[in-house]
């Protein structure tokens, strides 16, 4: 976990058979944000961290941008968790949670869209993530500046 912006910290996981880097994103506003669970793997290895930084405050929102593992794999850890998560995602990913076995409630939003909670902001926008095969979303939080563009860029 390495903070990277006031209340921003960021959970990196590295896989050296592909030269390749997940990131996840934990936004201690309030209510709290986690921009992408990564894997199952990575779920359970970042609860603790995860945890420890928001203390006695729960995780209130999952933003799922695109259905893919590195995303979404760890839904049903932080389901367990914290049990009243929400999942922001797209109307068609919103189809897709069950098979990440997550049954929570879920915010399917799309381009133009706000969530508007407490200290969050967050403007949704679409994206054709055409090598992901479908399209997803992204997101700007107002109040703190920043773009999640997941790995669109």
């Amino acid at each position: 976990m390495t903070p990277i912006y006031k209340n921003l910290y960021q959970f990196t996981t590295y896989i050296p058979p592909m030269n390749f880097t997940i990131h996840q994103y934990l936004l201690r506003s309030d209510p709290a944000i986690l921009f992408a669970t990564g894997t199952i793997h990575d779920a359970r290895n970042n609860l603790s961290s995860i945890k420890e930084l928001l203390g006695k405050q729960k995780l209130a929102y999952i933003f799922v941008s695109h259905m893919e593992s590195d995303e979404c794999g760890g839904l049903s850890v932080f389901q367990e968790e914290y049990p009243e998560v929400q999942v922001i995602c797209s109307a068609l990913g919103a189809r897709e949670l069950p098979g990440y076995g997550y049954s929570g409630r879920i915010v399917a939003a799309g381009a133009g869209e706000k969530i508007v909670e407490g200290d969050l902001s967050l403007h949704i926008l679409d994206y054709p993530s055409e090598v992901h095969l479908q399209n997803g979303i992204v997101a700007y939080e107002e109040h703190s500046g920043i773009f999640y563009s997941s790995d669109l860029m």
